[in-house]
């Protein structure tokens, strides 16, 4: 037989396992969630939360002039583009 427990009773999860449940409620209904999905939602919200151009971009090694993903990445291919044309 299950026995009920307190959520301030149950102890604290230290990772996000894949094959783990997860209760959670929404909009007032109790629902349950896999680790593995739990963990692809999270990563599908801060993609679609973040594009390239907002990431900073170190440039001191590669030599390009670029400050963020974005720009890093065209100006990747337009020297592709350049080497291919010559």
């Amino acid at each position: 037989m299950a026995t009920t427990q307190l959520l301030a009773d149950l102890s604290a999860a230290s990772a996000i396992a894949d094959a783990d449940i997860y209760y959670v409620e929404s909009g007032g209904v109790s629902k349950k969630i896999t680790g593995a999905t739990l963990k692809t939602k999270i990563l599908e919200h801060v993609v679609a939360q973040m594009a390239s151009s907002d990431l900073a971009y170190d440039n001191s090694v590669s030599g390009l002039s670029a400050a963020n993903v974005k720009a890093a990445l065209d100006e990747i291919v337009t020297r592709l583009v350049a080497l291919e044309s010559a």
